[in-house]
């Protein structure tokens, strides 16, 4: 049941929590700190600083059997910093307009269609070696059809930190929804996205292993945790799985399993993420990304002539000593000619008689 018209003010959620991106979702819904992902950068924002190039996104899912999701992004770099751009659409038919009166819920014999969407734009800068800071302005727009006064509009601002004291691990803290009351409907009614942070590490533990983990905290709801591990077995393979916990109450939280593969080619990655709800089966769900990241230009490696290896003293061959005889009277040194030049003979001229 939906009812836009009665309360003054009223708590509403953010779509981008639910997840952006395959990959994001198979990894437990970790992206705190996941630099230079392209996903992970509508998350927490400063993650867009170490994007190399130009990108593109995509992701597509249903969830509760009847609401369709769907996400798509792009962000390029600029000397100003990243520069990156979301949208975020979900809708669902049919909904049945329902009333409280007396105590009683009943149905008016009306139906609705809901549709939310989210316009993300985030930004992203490294401030010094190691530091990047990020900031992400969110365009939110609700509605329902048929409803008077069933249309909300706002903003939001995130901000985000990451910091990598090590190439291979980084650290990243996101703040959620930091301006108050956000949406307005119709009605005089007013929505408030809850703020939280978020916190997480990434750690690169090989070349084809990497860990990741993060916490969720605010919004009235207990610290959730998330973790995931994804492996390459081969270049173009990646294997995914993770925990994602879910508030549901003040107070507890459920915990579900994720899984996922991802195959990678030239640029192309195409991304698999399968949710299982351990409360709710459904909100199991599975989710499809395509993205493109142009490949970065590789400066060629300079051509460095080998030095001489000098020989051991193994390898050195003792020459004879040269003998040298002394000279004298017995024995005189000979000057050696210096050989005839090949010519044409010349003749003595002929005396005149």
């Amino acid at each position: 049941m939906f009812d836009v018209t009665s309360s003054a003010h009223a708590v509403a959620l953010d779509p981008t929590r639910l997840g952006l991106g395959a990959r994001m979702i198979a990894l437990g819904r970790t992206a705190a700190a996941d630099p230079g992902n392209i996903n992970s950068l509508f998350v927490n924002p400063a993650n867009a600083a170490y994007l190399t190039e130009f990108g593109a996104t995509s992701m597509f899912t249903s969830l509760a059997e009847d609401i369709n999701y769907t996400m798509l992004g792009a962000a390029k770099p600029l000397p100003q910093g990243t520069l990156g751009m979301a949208y975020l659409g979900a809708s669902s038919p049919g909904f049945l307009q329902t009333t409280y009166e007396a105590g009683r819920v009943s149905g008016t014999g009306n139906a609705f269609d809901f549709s939310s969407s989210v316009i993300n734009f985030a930004w992203g800068k490294e401030l010094r070696e190691k530091l990047a800071l990020g900031l992400a302005l969110k365009l939110f727009n609700k509605g329902f059809s048929g409803i008077a006064g069933g249309t909300g509009s706002g903003y939001d601002l995130d901000l985000g930190f990451l910091w990598r004291p090590r190439p291979q691990l980084a650290a990243g803290l996101a703040l959620k929804n930091i301006l108050p009351d956000n949406i307005n409907w119709g009605t005089n009614t007013k929505e408030d996205l809850p703020s939280a942070f978020k916190a997480g590490l990434n750690f690169q533990a090989r070349d084809n292993l990497l860990i990741a983990a993060d916490l969720d905290v605010g919004g009235g709801d207990p610290f959730t945790l998330h973790g995931g591990v994804e492996w390459l077995p081969k270049p173009w393979l990646a294997v995914r799985g993770g925990i994602d916990q879910l508030a549901a109450s003040a107070t507890a939280s459920n915990t579900n399993l994720t899984a996922g593969l991802g195959f990678l080619f030239k640029g192309f990655s195409f991304d698999y993420a399968y949710y299982n709800d351990a409360v709710l089966s459904a909100n199991t769900a599975h989710y499809f990304s395509f993205s493109y990241l142009l490949p970065g230009k590789i400066k060629p490696a300079e051509v460095v002539a080998p030095a001489p290896v000098p020989a051991s003293p193994s390898q050195v061959i003792p020459l004879p000593a040269q003998t040298i005889l002394p000279l004298s009277k017995a024995s005189p040194v000979k000057k050696k000619q210096a050989p005839k030049k090949p010519g044409i003979k010349k003749l003595a001229p002929k005396k005149r008689r």
